[in-house]
């Protein structure tokens, strides 16, 4: 198994496979991008709103929300930010790869 990514055994249940999925927001958030778009930014509840198993594939949305304090109510940044990835079935675990961000570039 690679260090990039999550393995989570497979149910023959398909139901059973997504209620697992619908539980598993810990341990399927490295696979997330939860990217805050503020320096101050914080990062709130992150859910799973759908998964959808179609064969050997699974693809799974989010939603998760961030918050900026800057001191005044009128200045304070509250976002809410929604995403999906996919996962395949191999050799009896669904398998995820670890999101990586893209380094931000500063243009001089």
């Amino acid at each position: 198994m690679s260090n990039q990514q999550i393995r989570i055994e497979a149910m023959d249940d398909l139901d059973e496979m997504q209620d697992r999925f619908y539980g598993s927001v810990e341990e399927l958030a490295p696979a997330m991008d939860l990217s805050v778009d503020d320096e101050r930014g914080e990062l709130g509840d992150v859910n799973i709103s759908d998964v959808r198993i179609d064969g050997d594939r699974v693809h799974i949305s989010y939603g998760y929300e961030w918050t900026a304090y800057y001191g005044c109510s009128d200045m304070n940044v509250y976002q809410e930010e929604e995403g999906y990835f996919s996962g395949r079935l191999v050799d009896g675990f669904w398998v995820f790869e670890k999101h990586v961000p893209v380094a931000s570039r500063m243009i001089a």
